[in-house]
């Protein structure tokens, strides 16, 4: 959100996919956010679940029953480049 912020200078827009993210977030959080599938590859050592929202995609873990959001990439990103 921060590129299309500062460097795109769209204050709406950013707006929106805050406001959308976090929909998306608090809505997998107030049910089961464990029972997704997990994103696995060999090259990762840390387990991550995904939330697709519009053209980005939301990569969370789990503490103790608590979703961190650990990343949030452009859906065109090379995400196994940027995660390991």
């Amino acid at each position: 959100m921060n590129y299309i912020l500062y460097a795109l200078h769209n204050r709406n827009a950013a707006r929106r996919l805050y406001k959308s993210v976090i929909g998306s977030i608090e809505s997998r959080s107030t049910g089961f956010p464990d029972a997704y599938e997990i994103f696995k590859s060999d090259r990762l050592t840390k387990e991550y679940y995904r939330i697709y929202v519009n053209n980005y995609v939301v990569y969370y873990s789990l503490k103790e029953e608590v979703m961190v959001v650990e990343h949030i990439f452009y859906s065109k990103q090379n995400v196994l480049e940027l995660l390991s």
